[in-house]
């Protein structure tokens, strides 16, 4: 009952589309997963119908229906024709450009208001927040996408692999331990440095991705990567910081975030 556009972008998992719904012209993004097993489809489909159970919320994208279809899972997603936030920091690369702060703090709080939704209204953890899974649309609109995905792409081969996500990942994660919440919020923290700053943390000086364990290790043992004469305000400096507590007990929480002055 749909008619394909555009790609509108392409993850480990799959590729986007804009989709226009044949009965009443509606278009949608049109999001496809790829999984092998028959038992983590099922599982996956579960999941998925149990978060559009959540009810709405305007900083999270809506989900409409979840369907199965030749080996795919093929998700029915409010489209956000600007892309993601992970296409608007490679422009700014390309421009060696950096985030005017104001614009920041907008994009931070619709992050942290939908984390506090999930947190606090769900006891849900998103478990793969990064800037190819916040999402704009017309009128500067921000919303959190592929949230209920990750947690069955996970135990996947052929959903997300920790190479695509282990930069924003905590180190509690990282290590194998249990976690919490609190998790999210570490990745806020990265988000926020990478906006800021015009690229990831972790990257080497020399402009190249770092490696998988390198980046690990740094995540473990190394203090805030926040560097010395980054230009960042002391508002920034201070929100990223009680993102980035590598305790999770000391790392503030969703709620505590939205009282935060840099929001």
């Amino acid at each position: 009952q749909f008619v394909l556009g555009p790609e509108l972008g392409r993850g480990e998992g799959g590729g986007v589309r804009i989709a226009t719904h044949i009965p009443t012209e509606k278009q949608f993004a049109l999001k496809e997963i790829s999984i092998g097993s028959k038992g983590h489809r099922e599982q996956l489909m579960k999941e998925l119908q149990t978060h559009r159970g959540c009810g709405r919320m305007q900083d999270i994208v809506e989900l409409y229906d979840v369907f199965y279809e030749e080996g795919r899972v093929y998700l029915v997603l409010e489209l956000m024709d600007w892309g993601s936030l992970q296409v608007l920091l490679q422009q700014q690369a390309e421009r060696r450009a950096r985030m005017d702060e104001r614009v920041l703090s907008v994009i931070l709080n619709k992050i942290t208001r939908a984390l506090h939704f999930l947190h606090d209204q769900h006891r849900l953890i998103h478990r793969d927040l990064k800037p190819a899974n916040v999402v704009m649309g017309t009128e500067g609109v921000v919303k959190l996408s592929d949230f209920g995905v990750s947690r069955v792409l996970d135990q996947d081969a052929k959903g997300v692999t920790w190479v695509g996500t282990v930069g924003y990942m905590s180190p509690e994660r990282l290590q194998g331990n249990q976690y919490s919440m609190k998790a999210d919020i570490w990745s806020v923290g990265i988000i926020a440095i990478e906006c800021a700053l015009g690229h990831h943390p972790y990257m080497r000086s020399d402009g190249q991705e770092s490696p998988l364990f390198e980046i690990m290790q740094r995540v473990v043992n190394e203090d805030v990567p926040i560097p010395q004469g980054s230009g960042l305000s002391p508002q920034l400096e201070d929100f990223i910081k009680c993102c980035l507590q590598k305790d999770e007990d000391m790392r503030w929480s969703a709620e505590q975030l939205l009282q935060h002055p840099f929001l």
